[in-house]
């Protein structure tokens, strides 16, 4: 969630106005444009007088007390504080600004900018409506970063670069330079006007959502397809293009599909696995993630693409027993023990029974063709029986989820459903699977080779994948005909 942090003085606040006034007022300086000097300059020239460093402070102190209505809001402060109160974003100012000055005449800082702010909208419902208790000043820079922190902001503007490159600085907080000099170090924002920030932090969400993932503040977002369960975009950054995939929420589908994808990549990178996409960053809240981006066109089913499936499954099949396996979750849909492929099977055709009702047709085919299947598979048993002996499945695989580099190379993408699950589920799910894009021919070679891997230390996989295949051909003509659910 969006919580943005800003300083006051130099940022919200900006005296080019002021001080020029107390230095016309005073006449410490020779007549000038004081208005275009930085305070740097500013600071530089009053300390080279006699008494300088004294006399920068006393110009301090009336500028930024009795002087203080002649500061104006900074450019753009306006339009951001109106975003953040229109996307209902809380906003935080942080000042390192003490109640008093080093000198003059003990008059209350902290007070008259308040009442500047008051002046200038900030508290009114008609203005900005920031609350008077978002406003925070500090007695020193540590005391400010612990503020910082305390807010858990995710953002933070300021213009002191010495601020923002404290080693105190919270980490996790992205730091916004305001009109910094100079080379801004690497992963900082820039921006020379307030304004910027509102695009930064309050455009598109998939853009924000690649600025953070990437650290990056120039990127550009452009979609690039997805499935029907997510949606894909290509982030151009100086380093390269990256996958910015979302995970949106399917109706009343539950299923942690980002996190099954985070613990499967994790898991796959740890491994050295170098035919799935390596993932860069996540952010879980915001149920998207960051993957490098993988150049490829979908393949053909052929004998190469047949052989990278069997070698990728083998190499799962052989982590199994890895102890970081441990967190990994069941795969979606798993069926562990036989009786949980009949309780799917159930399940996913009880939710057409009120669309059946307004579709004769479809009334007609489960009547006559699909409920007599599962009877007859109810007849001849073989649903029971004990917990069965798991792999580790992508437990959603074929030519629909994998792309071809130009080299040949194949890499598998799409691991939302990874996790454990039996075998046979995975090997019913290649031979029924209508974009798994196999030949019958394929689908025989399949059922072949896996059976080989898997029998080796699960003796019942044969028989099992015999007795359990027919109810998830079933099951695959349910998941063809769930676009009627959603019509």
């Amino acid at each position: 969630m969006m919580r943005l942090g800003i300083d006051l003085d130099n940022t919200l606040i900006r005296y080019e106005q002021a001080f020029a006034a107390c230095l016309r007022k005073s006449r410490l300086l020779p007549p000038s444009p004081f208005e275009e000097w930085s305070k740097e300059r500013l600071r530089d020239t009053l300390r080279g007088l006699p008494e300088g460093e004294r006399v920068w402070q006393e110009v301090q102190a009336e500028v930024y007390g009795p002087g203080l209505h002649q500061a104006q809001l900074a450019p753009g402060a306006a339009s951001l504080m109106q975003a953040a109160r229109e996307r209902g974003a809380p906003l935080f100012i942080v000042s390192h600004k003490t109640r008093f000055a080093a000198r003059g005449a003990g008059f209350d800082l902290r007070q008259a900018a308040m009442d500047w702010m008051e002046g200038h909208g900030f508290f009114a419902a008609e203005g900005f409506g920031l609350p008077r208790e978002a406003v925070f000043f500090e007695d020193s820079r540590e005391a400010k970063l612990q503020r910082i922190r305390q807010l858990a902001l995710s953002h933070f503007v300021d213009d002191l670069p010495e601020v923002l490159a404290d080693p105190d600085f919270p980490h996790g907080v992205q730091r916004i330079g305001y009109r910094l000099a100079g080379q801004v170090p690497p992963g900082w924002w820039h921006v020379s006007n307030l304004e910027e920030v509102v695009d930064l932090c309050f455009g598109p969400e998939e853009e924000l959502l690649a600025r953070e993932l990437t650290g990056r503040q120039a990127v550009r977002v452009k979609p690039a397809g997805g499935g029907a369960n997510n949606r894909l975009f290509r982030v151009e950054t100086a380093d390269g293009p990256r996958a910015l995939k979302r995970y949106p929420r399917q109706g009343e589908d539950d299923r942690d599909r980002i996190g099954h994808e985070i613990a499967a990549c994790r898991f796959l990178q740890a491994r050295g696995e170098s035919h799935a996409p390596r993932l860069l960053a996540a952010n879980t809240n915001q149920a998207a993630a960051l993957f490098d981006w993988v150049e490829g066109e979908p393949p053909v089913a052929d004998e190469a693409f047949l052989e990278a499936l069997l070698a990728f499954l083998s190499r799962l099949h052989g982590w199994r027993r890895h102890p970081e396996t441990a967190t990994i979750p069941l795969a979606s849909d798993a069926t562990p023990q036989p009786a949980a492929v009949l309780a799917q099977l159930r399940r996913r055709r009880a939710r057409f029974d009120a669309v059946s009702r307004l579709n004769p047709e479809l009334d007609r085919y489960f009547r006559e063709e699909f409920d007599p299947q599962v009877e007859a598979l109810l007849k001849q048993g073989g649903f029971s029986g004990e917990s069965v002996p798991l792999t580790l499945s992508p437990s959603d695989c074929g030519v629909h989820n994998a792309l071809r580099r130009s080299d040949g190379e194949i890499v598998f993408v799409d691991f939302e459903y990874f996790g454990w699950d039996d075998p046979v589920k995975l090997t019913a799910d290649l031979m029924h699977h209508p974009g798994a894009g196999f030949s019958e021919g394929q689908r025989h070679l399949l059922k072949q080779r896996l059976t080989a891997l898997y029998s080796a230390d699960d003796p019942g996989f044969a028989a099992r994948l015999e007795q359990l295949s027919p109810a998830f051909g079933l099951i695959w003509q349910l998941i063809r005909r769930n676009p009627l659910l959603r019509q």
